[in-house]
């Protein structure tokens, strides 16, 4: 990617952490007084962690095109031993928050899905809580594994027998991730199918506006998803298995395929800020016709 390119994405990472951050508060101040912290809430946040790591990723990568390497960011190679790869970590972090965004995007699929499907045993088996756990214990445990790897295989020599290596560990995770893949396509087909079926049978009720808006904000960050980030992932997947990374236009979309997920945490952060604010707007609107009324019946 060019310089222009490199600019652009770290712009739009800004304005990812911007606009995530924003979300994050909007939902926690705004939302309606029955609906759980849960999945909508866990996908958010990782929206903000994503841009917590691609922000001063960008800025690296921003100094490299300087001419300014990335030990000069830490210090020259005098923060850490030399067998420990600093940029492979910062370059695995940045990896591990998309597939963190990945793997929260299907358990919210899964959530709305078990929600419409299951309303009772929804709030029985206690799946607010217990996906967003799932979620955050995935993160943590593959997270750190990769820490692990990077900080201690480097000090010790490498097995001819089992090729045992930080590389070969961290390809796993991403492995076990591209499983992942497959089954969040599968779990947005299915809630895409549940969602429009749900909204046929809920018409426009009054008492379920605060789960179709919930499910609205899924269905957007979903398609924006599955669009920007799903898609070009494929391509760039089949590309590197298949034809040894030599296609050119195949190989094009992997080089912009950062600029696209920064672009589909802009749309998605964006879409929340829009619903909470007019929900805010519509709420208002509706306490003042009932103010309204109330003083017209006294009269």
């Amino acid at each position: 990617m060019d310089i222009r390119g490199v600019w652009l994405e770290a712009i739009l990472n800004v304005i990812a952490l911007i606009l995530s951050s924003l979300a994050l508060s909007s939902y926690f101040f705004r939302r309606h007084q029955s609906q759980p912290y849960g999945m909508l809430t866990t996908q958010i946040v990782t929206f903000v962690v994503y841009g917590l790591v691609n922000v001063p990723y960008s800025i690296c990568q921003l100094l490299g095109q300087r001419g300014y390497g990335i030990w000069s960011v830490f210090g020259s190679g005098t923060v850490l031993p030399p067998p420990f790869d600093l940029y492979g970590a910062f370059v695995t972090a940045v990896i591990l928050s998309n597939n963190f965004v990945y793997v929260s995007g299907a358990l919210l699929a899964l959530d709305r899905v078990l929600l419409m499907t299951f309303p009772l045993r929804y709030n029985r088996w206690r799946m607010n809580f217990k996906l967003p756990a799932l979620a955050i214990a995935i993160f943590l445990l593959t997270d750190a594994i990769s820490v692990v790897c990077i900080a201690v295989l480097p000090f010790f020599p490498a097995n001819p027998r089992t090729d045992l290596s930080a590389t070969f560990v961290v390809d796993q995770i991403y492995k076990v991730y591209a499983v992942l893949f497959i089954l969040e396509t599968v779990l947005h087909v299915w809630f895409c199918v549940k969602f429009w079926r749900y909204s046929k049978r809920q018409g426009k009720c009054q008492k379920k506006r605060h789960l179709l808006k919930a499910n609205h904000i899924a269905l957007f960050q979903i398609v924006s998803q599955s669009l920007l980030c799903m898609i070009p992932n494929t391509i760039r997947f089949v590309n590197m298995q298949f034809f040894g990374d030599r296609i050119p236009w195949m190989m094009e979309v992997g080089r912009y395929y950062g600029l696209l997920f920064t672009t589909n945490i802009v749309l998605s952060a964006s879409f929340v800020v829009y619903k909470m604010w007019t929900q805010r707007r519509s709420s208002k609107v509706g306490s003042m016709v009932v103010t309204t009324q109330n003083s017209r019946n006294s009269q």
